[in-house]
């Protein structure tokens, strides 16, 4: 292995800073994990099993919002960053993607047009 190899960190993914600036969110290896933005233990927050990509906070800074295949297709899906119940945002066999023009809490998915599943993140 090169230098640059060891030194760079292959597997982290899609690193979001809190609104509040406390906390940063990644994706290590399919799962979503947080770690206080002046250094400590990163916690994973959602489980091996299924494969969780693309963290986007709310504006309170309270919750992340994520895509996940926990129903062998991405959806994407919301969780409060202290633990807790994970709540199923969108119900649709196509992909999610990022939509960067969209304010914060909206950028996390595209939800088919006229779509009454679709919900907006707060």
């Amino acid at each position: 292995m090169g230098r640059a190899d060891v030194a760079a960190p292959y597997w982290v993914r899609d690193a979001q800073v809190s609104p509040d600036g406390n906390t940063i969110a990644f994706t290590y290896r399919g799962q979503i994990w947080i770690v206080p933005s002046d250094g400590g233990d990163a916690i994973p927050l959602t489980e091996r099993q299924f494969r969780s990509t693309a963290p986007v906070w709310s504006p309170d800074s309270r919750r992340i919002a994520f895509a996940s295949d926990r129903f062998n297709i991405s959806d994407v899906f919301v969780m409060p960053v202290d633990g807790g119940e994970i709540t199923r945002l969108t119900h649709h066999s196509g992909p999610e993607r990022r939509w960067p023009s969209l304010p914060t809490a909206m950028r996390c998915c595209s939800v088919p047009r006229g779509s009454a599943r679709s919900r907006q993140i707060t």
